[in-house]
């Protein structure tokens, strides 16, 4: 990571944490451990941290090394839920009923389907 992108962490870090603070002490101490972390991951990790972390600011280790494999894939499930329940939930705001000949089409088929199982001795379902 570049040291401009060290302050461009420390803003992104400020929005999410207003006691952290940033001068250029400390930039250039947070500079020295993360020389070797890509920008991408390290914000990659910020945000994954601030959304599971909300009352103290990140640590060099956290941008560092991020959360677990578990914690992450968790995140991700709980993230596609909630994408997921919205979605539905949009759908039943905006379903509409099948055209009738769409409802006629399928009685025929159950019915249709019906005899054959009647005809080759298959007992009925019952409902």
């Amino acid at each position: 990571m570049k040291k401009s992108e060290i302050y461009t962490l420390f803003a992104y870090i400020n929005r999410y944490y207003a006691n952290f603070g940033g001068d250029d002490e400390k930039v250039a101490a947070w500079y020295e451990l993360l020389t070797d972390v890509p920008f991408d991951l390290g914000l990659a990790n910020l945000k994954l941290y601030a959304s599971t972390e909300p009352k103290w600011p990140p640590t060099v280790a956290d941008l560092r090394k991020g959360k677990d494999t578990v914690t992450v894939f968790q995140n991700q499930l709980r993230h596609d839920a909630v994408q997921f329940i919205d979605e539905l939930e949009q759908h039943c705001l905006t379903a509409t009923q099948p055209p009738s000949n769409v409802k006629e089409r399928m009685r025929e088929l159950a019915e249709r389907n019906s005899n054959r199982r009647h005809q080759h001795g298959a007992p009925a379902k019952e409902h």
